[in-house]
């Protein structure tokens, strides 16, 4: 879980950390998306992903209403903060995917795709219920984080991929929370996504950026 923060804007930490999280996971989950339309799994499948797809946009809709007239700083802060998490990003779907290849999976890439879609979901809506747990004095801002809850988003998710994986036959007994090197490399990737130190470098470079503009 993420370091205790002492910080005096707090709210801001937790908000630009939530939506950062949320843009990763829907970022995955279209990913996961694009690479399906390279398999054949025919229309029970697809329609799966699509109900997903669904519940994508309609977060995507909240959040560009929503933030309609912050969404360039937000937009600037995300792209500082991808050049932090895509390493440490890449490093966990490529351990995953060589549990998968070890384990015999086929189209190991994809099925890598889908569990680390899977994983930041869930990953994202735990974050934000501690974050919101750590912010409660703030009444009003906790209304509006918990609308950026991927509760949706989260069980359509989870449902369209435990179909895919049902395809798989034999079913591989693989346990990815058992695996020493996945765990290492989402700790990476947890504390990058969730440092202090992090917000605060991306933060300043993103006012830093804008104010050029």
């Amino acid at each position: 879980m993420a370091q205790e923060v002492e910080y005096d804007n707090l709210l801001a930490y937790g908000t630009y950390t939530l939506l950062y999280l949320n843009d990763t996971a829907v970022n995955c989950i279209l990913d996961a998306g694009r690479k399906l339309k390279k398999q054949n799994y025919g229309n029970y499948i697809n329609n799966l992903y699509r109900k997903l797809d669904k519940e994508v946009q309609r977060y995507t809709r909240l959040i560009t209403v929503t933030l309609k007239d912050d969404i360039n700083q937000f937009a600037e802060f995300n792209g500082w903060k991808d050049e932090l998490i895509d390493a440490p990003l890449l490093a966990y779907l490529n351990a995953i995917e060589k549990v998968y290849r070890d384990n015999g999976v086929p189209n190991a890439e994809f099925y890598a795709t889908l569990e680390v879609a899977r994983s930041l979901t869930e990953y994202a809506v735990n974050i934000n219920d501690y974050i919101v747990e750590k912010i409660k004095v703030h009444n009003s801002a906790i209304v509006r984080l918990k609308d950026y809850r991927l509760t949706d988003v989260k069980d359509a998710c989870n449902k369209f991929v435990r179909h895919v994986y049902a395809l798989l036959q034999p079913q591989p007994t693989i346990v990815m929370n058992a695996e020493s090197d996945v765990v290492a490399k989402f700790k990476i990737l947890n504390e990058a996504l969730l440092s202090l130190d992090s917000f605060e470098t991306t933060y300043n470079k993103t006012i830093e950026s804008l104010s050029k503009q």
